[in-house]
């Protein structure tokens, strides 16, 4: 499945409800990933799970997150720790941390492993 689509979005939901309370943070935002110039999504997260697409544009995103595709996929999978990338410089969000951090531990908890 293609990263970042309608179809996508919506496993991304269905995946954040199956993640463990314990293992993912409460801040809530919009965020907007992007892959490229071209391929984005803005999502809603609440209590540090994403619960729906937004429309949001500019001042109304929380945080913009510009990833590679192969990126993303290691990220999701597991092969790569988006915390570690994000210290390393790998990855350079734009915006406000509350939601940034809500969003890596959602990836780091394992629960999006089947959108990569």
């Amino acid at each position: 499945m293609e990263a970042l689509t309608e179809e996508w979005v919506e496993a991304l939901v269905e995946a954040s409800t199956a993640a463990d309370d314990d293992q993912i943070g409460d801040r809530s935002g919009v965020i907007e990933l992007t892959i490229g110039k071209k391929r984005r999504a803005v999502v809603a997260m609440v209590e540090g799970r994403v619960v729906g697409p937004s429309d949001a544009e500019g001042d109304d995103i929380d945080v913009s997150i510009p990833f590679s595709d192969d990126q993303l996929r290691a990220y999701l999978s597991g092969d790569e720790s988006i915390a570690r990338a994000y210290i390393r410089g790998d990855v350079k969000p734009v915006g406000s941390t509350g939601p940034w951090l809500s969003f890596v531990e959602l990836v780091e908890s394992g629960a999006l492993k089947p959108l990569a």
